[in-house]
């Protein structure tokens, strides 16, 4: 339930962007006399992806975590991939060990080899 909420949310400010993007003026943008729509959502996009002003890419990025996520929950119900996802969730704790492990002996023998080989 939180999720399809937070789902309907991200997907509520998608369209509000995106009409504040297709009504603004695209001065210097001369692909076409008026500007497709199209073209001017995109040129207003990657001008606020520059400026920082707000991160449509970071909205979809999250929107569409989301809906993996969802798609996930749902294929858990399913004959085939149910019980696959069950095992790769109940695998998750002995891999978070692992790769914790992993990092600290990667990061101690990095370390072995700076001391041998580097340049002093």
């Amino acid at each position: 339930m939180i999720l399809d909420l937070i789902m309907c949310v991200c997907i509520f400010i998608w369209f509000e962007m995106f009409e504040i993007y297709n009504h603004r003026d695209s001065v210097g943008f001369n692909l076409m006399d008026p500007p497709h729509p199209y073209h001017k959502f995109l040129n207003n996009v990657v001008d606020d992806i520059h400026s920082g002003a707000f991160h449509f890419d970071w909205l979809m990025a999250a929107t569409a975590f989301f809906f993996w996520i969802r798609m996930m929950l749902m294929l858990t119900l399913t004959k085939t991939f149910g019980p696959l996802i069950r095992i790769i969730t109940a695998m998750t704790k002995d891999l978070i060990i692992f790769f914790l492990l992993f990092s600290i002996q990667l990061v101690a023998f990095g370390c072995v080899g700076i001391l041998m080989f580097g340049k002093s």
